[in-house]
């Protein structure tokens, strides 16, 4: 289900920025 897209990238860097 965790395809590496540039969606999921975009989504992946979202929530690292969120957690910080």
């Amino acid at each position: 289900m965790m395809m590496l897209d540039s969606h999921s990238i975009l989504i992946i860097g979202i929530c690292l920025i969120c957690l910080i």
